[in-house]
């Protein structure tokens, strides 16, 4: 039996520039956000956040005899999160009580508080939300090749009740091949943002959000041999409950808001596959990819994904290069308003270097994006559709010393 314990804490000061720098006055003076007394500094915001998550539970086996074994556990969680308000370079008291968005003093520059119509307005109030959890599976060796297993999961959340997911699996295993068929249940909870917040970034929350519900079948074949071994995985995923932005009638006059909501069903089926080769003691290669029949329309992701690695180990150094390739993705549809927006191909390629300089010290040099290929990655927040540029060629140097 193994028992865990465990507290995180994170703080999070976000400062970013929220409009262009010399807004104007839009010709209908209801809509807009624009300096009433005419200055043009430019409009700054952000937050300041702060998380806790504190875990405690065990895990434990019963080997009840040489062909069945029973796993199960317990665990505890509370998840909290503090005030998370409006900060920006505005004069939150002039605002609160006259409504006009004045420049906040050089003495003072950035102040909490965002106000409409007198009210203020906060991105998050302090939450706090228990959740507990507690699993068994049962494992069966019916005959030298073949094995069952049969799970379930129980987790259950003070802000929305409980839930209980089934796992299961049947696993055939020869002198040089196997094959797997798996089926399992998960879901994701609604986060704080979803169900909880304020008004904020053109969102609102939805305290009425179920979870989002996944069911996923596999089908594993796989070959092993002494120098190489090859896996092949199909898979079905089928969501339901999803949960996605949708836009809704406005609370705050002039602020178009989308709100998170259960909406319908999807599927995804795809197909992976991966093969390492170990052509000597020291030269092992490895490459792979997936590829995908059907994807989420609410959710863009490439239809294609390919992968390689190939590492040199021998005495004190190690030196690996990979190269991985994302495909086109359409980040945004085509209608009568807007024009289709799709974001390229395109492959990275990475350098890591290790050597043990002592018995007790490590040298690591990476170089990331090491031919500096431009890049952008598909993201569902609002008003990014031309994709999140990454980062071009960079790179670590690192020391190591173990005592």
């Amino acid at each position: 039996m193994s028992f865990f314990a465990e507290s995180q804490r994170g703080i999070a000061d976000i400062l970013v520039g929220l409009f262009p720098y010399n807004p104007q006055p839009p010709a209908d003076l209801s809509t807009g956000l624009y300096w009433t007394d005419g200055s043009l500094d430019a409009f700054v915001g952000g937050n300041y956040r702060t998380v806790k998550q504190q875990r405690l539970g065990f895990d434990s086996q019963w080997l009840v005899n040489e062909s069945n074994r029973i796993a199960y556990g317990l665990a505890a969680r509370r998840e909290s999160a503090g005030l998370n308000p409006f900060q920006g370079n505005w004069d939150a008291d002039r605002l609160a009580s006259t409504g006009e968005l004045v420049p906040s003093s050089a003495d003072n520059f950035i102040q909490r508080g965002f106000y409409i119509g007198g009210q203020r307005f906060d991105l998050l109030q302090p939450e706090t939300r228990d959740i507990y959890g507690s699993y068994i599976q049962a494992e069966r060796q019916l005959t030298e090749r073949w094995t069952l297993s049969v799970g379930l999961r129980y987790d259950n959340y003070d802000d929305f009740g409980g839930n209980t997911s089934l796992r299961s699996g049947a696993v055939y295993n020869a002198s040089n091949y196997f094959f797997k068929l798996l089926y399992g249940e998960a879901f994701r909870a609604p986060s704080f943002i979803e169900t909880r917040a304020g008004i904020a970034s053109g969102g609102i929350a939805n305290p009425d959000l179920k979870p989002e519900l996944v069911t996923t079948t596999e089908f594993v074949w796989g070959t092993h041999y002494r120098d190489w071994n090859t896996t092949l995985t199909l898979y079905n995923n089928r969501f339901s409950d999803v949960i996605l932005p949708v836009l809704v009638d406005d609370v705050v006059p002039g602020i178009t808001a989308f709100q998170p909501q259960n909406k319908g069903s999807e599927t995804n089926t795809g197909v992976e596959f991966e093969t390492n080769l170990q052509f000597s003691k020291a030269w092992k290669l490895s490459f792979g990819g997936d590829y995908v029949f059907d994807r989420f329309e609410a959710h863009p992701v490439a239809d294609k994904r390919f992968y390689s690695r190939i590492n040199y180990h021998h005495d004190d150094y190690q030196i690996g290069f990979s190269s991985h390739y994302i495909d086109k993705v359409v980040s945004r549809a085509s209608n009568g308003n807007v024009d289709e927006v799709i974001l390229d191909g395109h492959w990275l390629s990475h350098l890591n270097i290790r050597w043990s300089m002592f018995e007790s010290m490590l040298l690591k040099v990476n170089a990331n994006n090491l031919f500096n290929q431009e890049n952008k990655s598909y993201t569902p927040q609002q008003g990014i559709e031309l994709g999140l540029p990454g980062r071009g060629r960079h790179w670590m140097i690192g020391i190591e010393y173990r005592w």
